[in-house]
């Protein structure tokens, strides 16, 4: 019963994701998705999954250019806002700690798995400077979810057992 929390959140946590990015872009997501893919449902998907990943933070900080609005990007408020809606449902700050992580991970299994149901070239992200871009989504994803439920479950008060 003490893991109804974590299974809500985490359910909460990877359907707010896929929609999150197309709030902080003012839609804009969506209305590309429909435009391109129109009846290929898992394409559509997989944009979305793609989205979440799209702030690179190993070449933001190689490039140096370091201001507040470069680094605030839709993707990267997306997983501070799912990291903290997430750590508020689970309560507490380890609990928020853990939340966080487990979402991130969801989503890069099912980013994974509809990507090769979909047909991309899912291997393609992880060869060459592609690996880079990818592997900074990923960090970048891990910052603002952990930070976003940290934050989130210590707002929201002590882990109660229930």
């Amino acid at each position: 019963m003490t893991n109804v929390r974590l299974i809500i959140g985490v359910f909460t946590g990877v359907i707010l994701s896929v929609f999150s990015v197309g709030a902080f872009t003012m839609w804009g997501s969506f209305i590309e998705i429909q435009s391109y893919f129109g009846d290929n449902v898992l394409k559509a998907i997989y944009v979305l999954f793609v989205d979440n990943f799209r702030f690179d933070l190993i070449t933001y900080i190689e490039r140096g250019e370091f201001s507040i609005f470069s680094f605030l990007t839709p993707a990267l408020l997306s997983w501070l806002f799912v990291g903290f809606v997430c750590g508020a449902i689970v309560k507490g700050y380890k609990r928020g700690f853990i939340i966080g992580i487990l979402v991130v991970i969801v989503d890069i299994l099912i980013w994974i798995v509809v990507g090769i149901l979909a047909g991309e070239d899912v291997f393609n992200l992880f060869i060459d400077t592609n690996l880079f871009q990818t592997l900074g989504g990923i960090l970048s994803a891990f910052m603002g979810a952990i930070s976003g439920a940290i934050i989130g479950g210590a707002v929201s008060g002590p882990y109660e057992g229930i």
